[in-house]
C-alpha cells in the first residue's frame, strides 16, 4: 500500500527541474512541467488506489487467507489507501512551494490541521473505533486537496489552479474510480483463488490504460510512441 515508491522517481526527477523553471521566471514552463508531471502522478496511482479500495477484502482475502480477518479490516485499508492517494496528490503542489521557496504554507496548513484534527480523532475513535481514526487520515488529506490547494495558486501559478483540480486531477480521479466501479458492480467475483487473482490484475491493467488514455499527458506519449513504433516497423520490413 506504499504508492510513496511509484511516484518518488517523478518527484525526484521534476523537482530541481521546478526549481531551475522558478528561478529563471519561466512561468509558462513551469505551468507545463507542473501540469504534466502532476497529470503523470494521477496516473500512476489512482487506477491502483480504487482497485485496491473497491476489491480491497478480496486482495486481503488471498493475502492472509483469513476469512476473519479480511472481513473485519477490509474497510480501513480501503479508507486508508484513499487518504494515501490523496496525500500524493499532494506531492506535485508541495514540489512547487518548496522549488519557489515558500514553505511557510505547509507549515501553517499542517498546524491548522493539528489543532482541527486531534479533537476530530478523539470523536470519531470514540463513535467508530479503527474506522473512525482510519477516516481522520482521509479528511486530513481531503483538507490538503480542497484547501491548501486553493492557498498555494493565490500565489503560485494563480490562473493553473482550475486546470489542476478538472484535467491534473479530476480527469483521471473520475476515469479510473469509474472504470473500476463499472467492473466491481457488473462482474462477479470468481471463486478460486488464482481466478480472483486473475480478476483483479485484468481490472486494474484495464483502468490503467483507460485512465492514460483519457490523460492528455500519458495519451500524448502513447500517440508519439505508437507513431514511433510504427515507424519502425514499416522501415523494418
Amino acid at each position: 500500500m506504499n504508492l510513496y515508491r511509484l511516484i518518488y522517481p517523478v518527484i525526484t526527477a521534476v523537482s530541481p527541474s521546478l526549481a531551475n523553471l522558478v528561478a529563471l521566471g519561466s512561468s509558462d514552463e513551469l505551468a507545463k512541467l507542473y501540469h504534466k508531471s502532476a497529470q503523470l502522478v494521477s496516473v500512476i496511482i489512482l487506477p491502483v488506489t480504487f482497485v485496491i479500495a473497491l476489491y480491497s477484502k478480496e486482495i486481503l482475502l488471498l493475502w492472509t487467507r483469513n476469512p476473519a480477518l479480511a472481513e473485519h479490516t477490509y474497510l480501513l485499508v480501503s479508507i486508508l489507501i484513499i487518504g494515501t492517494a490523496l496525500n500524493g496528490l499532494m506531492n506535485m503542489p508541495y514540489c512547487l512551494q518548496v522549488a519557489a521557496g515558500w514553505t511557510r504554507l505547509a507549515f501553517f496548513v499542517n498546524l491548522v490541521s493539528v489543532l482541527l484534527l486531534v479533537p476530530l480523532m478523539i470523536i470519531l475513535v470514540k463513535w467508530y473505533g479503527a474506522v473512525g481514526a482510519a477516516s481522520v487520515w482521509m479528511i486530513l488529506n481531503s483538507g490538503y486537496i480542497l484547501f491548501a490547494v486553493q492557498i498555494m495558486h493565490r500565489r503560485l501559478l494563480p490562473t493553473e489552479k482550475l486546470r489542476w483540480y478538472c484535467i491534473d486531477i479530476g480527469l483521471p480521479l473520475g476515469v479510473a474510480l469509474l472504470t473500476t466501479g463499472v467492473f466491481r458492480l457488473t462482474m462477479p467475483i470468481p471463486i478460486r483463488a488464482f481466478a480472483q487473482c486473475a480478476n483483479i490484475l485484468m481490472v486494474f491493467s484495464i483502468t490503467l490504460g483507460i485512465t492514460a488514455l483519457v490523460t492528455p499527458v500519458t495519451r500524448t506519449w502513447i500517440k508519439r510512441n505508437i507513431s514511433t513504433l510504427r515507424f519502425f516497423y514499416a522501415v523494418k520490413f
